[in-house]
């Protein structure tokens, strides 16, 4: 088996996920609105479909084998409580993967160097207070951690554009404030009011 099918279990109450470590594609939407908890998801995973877990509510954790590369749009789309471990080898993250899905953070939040462009609204709603983002990033697209509570963020040197409203309106505009300081890395705070650069 090396692939689980589009919607599969969409829908269906499900007490647990355990995939045969031979699949490295979960299609689109097939654990959708399924509330499956605990997930294990396979070691050569390679891609995680459009809302493939999305509206899951009950999801607890989530821990990526080293093989994940894609995780597509929506995929956990308002999962509310999913704890994400050990994403270090994605190489993309689609917009609203991680949306609302109030598990990824609230606290620390890295996202490897290997994404090197994090989708519009890759993280929105998610209460992530303080934010490394490692070298090898180099676009922070609109949106992409708009509505968290960030705090603190950590930029890499490799970045080389930010975008408008990256943590939306609820922060003072970041971008501003980093072209301001001649678009520097190191380590960004934010009193909720205004940025300072440490």
């Amino acid at each position: 088996m090396r692939q689980i099918a589009r919607a599969l279990f969409s829908g269906e109450y499900l007490t647990s996920v355990d995939s045969p470590d031979t699949v490295v594609e979960i299609g689109p939407y097939p654990f959708n609105n399924s509330d499956a908890s605990p997930l294990k998801l396979p070691r050569d995973l390679e891609v995680i479909g459009t809302e493939a877990f999305a509206r899951s509510r009950d999801l607890v954790g989530v821990e990526f084998g080293p093989s994940i590369r894609e995780i597509l749009e929506g995929a956990f789309w308002t999962a509310n409580r999913t704890e994400v471990r050990r994403a270090h080898g994605v190489q993309h993250i689609g917009n609203r993967a991680f949306s609302n899905a109030l598990g990824f953070g609230p606290q620390l939040v890295e996202i490897p160097g290997s994404v090197t462009v994090p989708a519009t609204g890759t993280s929105t709603v998610n209460k992530i207070s303080d934010l490394i983002l490692h070298e090898g990033m180099q676009v922070l697209m609109p949106n992409a951690f708009r509505d968290n509570d960030a705090t603190a963020v950590k930029l890499p040197s490799s970045v080389i554009g930010v975008d408008q409203g990256v943590f939306g309106l609820i922060v003072a505009s970041f971008r501003e404030y980093y072209i301001e300081n001649g678009q520097q890395a190191g380590t960004y705070t934010s009193d909720g009011a205004q940025w300072s650069r440490e």
